[in-house]
């Protein structure tokens, strides 16, 4: 399960990183 949340984590942090850099 830590596995997933860390996942889920890292992966939030790309989708919004993605999402800042497409808005600029």
């Amino acid at each position: 399960e830590d596995f997933v949340c860390k996942a889920l984590e890292y992966y939030n942090k790309f989708l919004r990183n993605r999402a800042e850099r497409d808005s600029r």
